[in-house]
């Protein structure tokens, strides 16, 4: 019987079916299982905002530093036309690891944020029926 479900209703028959995926979560802990483990250790308390502030920059700062150590090397080694190449290349590469950082620390800030909503509906609903 589902956490949902009222006990004198089989589950499926009142309308508070539990999903597949609720069910995996319980099962795994968390949607993704591994993902869950190494984003507890990056952020032990969940994204904040300072997250949002802060690591993009030092993250895009740490790519371009990486990127001015390689580049006269990389100069000397290419033709004028391929370092033109390589030069449009990192620049994507660089906005593209800054968009995927974004973009994580949203979907697992939404995820924290529908985690406790749920939770608190689940209290409220509990409190309401007893």
């Amino acid at each position: 019987m589902g956490p949902w479900t009222a006990p004198s209703v089989p589950e499926g028959a009142g309308g508070l079916e539990r999903s597949t995926s609720d069910r995996e979560t319980e099962s795994t802990g968390a949607r993704g299982g591994t993902a869950r483990g190494v984003g507890s250790l990056l952020f032990p308390s969940g994204v904040r905002l300072w997250h949002f502030v802060v690591l993009p920059p030092v993250l895009m700062a740490m790519l371009v530093a990486m990127a001015r150590f390689v580049d006269p090397g990389t100069r000397a080694s290419l033709s004028p036309a391929g370092y033109n190449v390589y030069s449009a290349v990192r620049g994507s590469a660089i906005s593209l690891v800054m968009a995927a950082l974004i973009a994580y620390l949203a979907f697992r800030h939404r995820r924290e944020y529908e985690a406790k909503l749920h939770e608190h509906n689940r209290a409220s609903s509990r409190r309401a029926t007893s």
